[in-house]
């Protein structure tokens, strides 16, 4: 609100609801977002579902439960929101 920081304790979905309304920021404590990381234990969870097509994901699809959370801590911080419109800061992509 004009420059202002107004501190929301919220629900995720209205968190996001209210950020993408009034193009704000969203930020979360450092012990949320390591307790909300998913493991899979056993089985790898069926992917196929998730491809548009029908067919199993192919390339970073096929990987996501590979990345540990550090890692896509780090993703997060280096990214800007602009970043996802533009295809920047993907590798191999466009810059």
């Amino acid at each position: 609100q004009a420059g202002n920081e107004i501190e929301v304790d919220s629900r995720t979905s209205d968190a996001i609801a209210l950020a993408l309304r009034t193009d704000a920021r969203i930020f979360a404590a450092d012990d949320v977002i390591e307790e909300s990381g998913v493991e899979f234990e056993g089985d790898e969870p069926d992917l196929g579902a998730l491809s548009p097509s029908g067919q199993p994901p192919t390339g970073e699809m096929s990987m996501l439960g590979d990345v540990d959370m550090g890692e896509f801590r780090r993703f997060l911080d280096s990214v800007s929101p602009d970043q996802f419109a533009t295809g920047e800061g993907e590798e191999g992509g466009k810059s």
